[in-house]
């Protein structure tokens, strides 16, 4: 996948009203690389009982952010 081709696809979703019209797609795709180095450090990955809840964690904060949702 293309990372252009990513973007494309968040635009259009944008423009469906299936996303936030006011983030930029190319921001969520920097975090997600930032996100991937996170994975790869080992104090970051201690504070966790395994990776999987880091990338978890990771991927509820991106979606959801830190709001209570309740």
């Amino acid at each position: 996948v293309v990372w252009a081709d990513v973007i494309t696809v968040f635009r259009e979703g944008q423009q469906k009203g299936w996303f936030r019209s006011d983030f930029k797609p190319e921001l969520l795709l920097i975090l997600a690389q930032k996100a991937a180095e996170l994975v790869t450090d080992s104090k970051v990955v201690a504070l966790y009982n395994k990776p999987q809840d880091l990338v978890l964690e990771l991927t509820s904060l991106m979606t959801y952010g830190i709001v209570n949702h309740d």
